[in-house]
């Protein structure tokens, strides 16, 4: 992506990983404290959670990056256990509405395995 983007801009661009918890730590607090001539490739759904999570003490926010290009639409599947009686999304819908609070769903990344009753 580095290569590409420098034949656009006529400069030469150096990349700097940051690694740590997904990147929400180390890559967004740095970005947030840069010059101005950096450009940061963040996971919108990692750094987001990390923004909202009230147990979570982050030193940027979301009104400290400005948006330049979507790269990809993080798209989001719900499985099921092949012997779950859950055959598709309405099937799910029903029984939460049926049991309020009693369907459980997981989710990986942050907050992983969050009980999430519906």
């Amino acid at each position: 992506m580095a290569a590409i983007a420098e034949k656009d801009l006529g400069k030469p661009i150096i990349v700097l990983n940051k690694a740590g918890a997904g990147g929400q730590v180390d890559g967004p607090s740095w970005l947030a404290e840069t010059d101005g001539y950096s450009i940061g490739f963040i996971n919108l759904p990692v750094m987001n959670s990390a923004i909202l999570d009230p147990e979570r003490k982050t030193t940027f926010g979301i009104d400290s990056f400005t948006p330049i290009i979507n790269q990809v639409f993080d798209v989001s599947v719900v499985y099921v256990r092949p012997d779950s009686p859950y055959r598709n999304i309405k099937d799910i819908i029903h029984e939460a509405r049926k049991r309020p609070g009693e369907i459980k769903a997981g989710s990986t990344g942050m907050f992983a395995m969050t009980i999430c009753p519906f």
